[in-house]
């Protein structure tokens, strides 16, 4: 999926978390959960320069080459996720949730896990994954969604509008 649908996704969810825990902090704790919404996508850069080595010559002719990329079918399309995207980081981010539920609370380790979870249920939804990476290569593809400007502006309006509407029932 589209990092633009990750960033609508991932505030949607931050909104409803808020709404059931009613943060002090509420432009932070929205914050954080955008982050860790889209903060794994930071491994596609690394794939991006081991599939292009000659690189980019801006950030917008990176995304440009990225999304020819997604455009084909997705079996046989490059891979740009890590073991991030897959059970083993769901595992690790779900310890890490736990450190920070102990420190600074279960709506802030909330904040943490679950945009990163509805990240990766996003991906999976859409684009092929591997989900017992790094110890099978097992492929799975549901292609729910489909990388197309449409399915991507209806995740993210449909997000926007629903966290909007979540943080003005607050």
């Amino acid at each position: 999926m589209h990092g633009v649908a990750h960033i609508g996704f991932s505030f949607f969810i931050t909104s409803v978390l808020s709404y059931v825990f009613r943060p002090d902090q509420l432009a932070l704790f929205l914050l954080v959960g955008i982050i860790s919404g889209i903060i794994i996508d930071l491994d596609h850069i690394y794939w991006f320069y081991q599939y292009h080595p000659e690189g980019a010559s801006s950030i917008r002719d990176m995304i440009r080459i990225y999304l020819e990329d997604c455009e084909g079918d997705q079996r046989y399309s490059p891979r740009y996720h890590t073991w991030t995207h897959e059970l083993l980081g769901i595992l690790l981010v779900g310890i890490f949730s736990i450190g920070i539920n102990s420190l600074f609370g279960i709506s802030w380790a909330h904040a943490v896990f679950v945009p990163y979870l509805g990240h990766v249920l996003l991906d999976t939804l859409s684009v092929g994954m591997k989900p017992f990476s790094p110890f099978s290569q097992r492929y799975i593809f549901i292609g729910l969604f489909k990388p197309k400007r449409s399915h991507i502006l209806g995740v993210t309006l449909t997000s926007i509008i629903g966290g909007i509407l979540f943080l003005v029932a607050m």
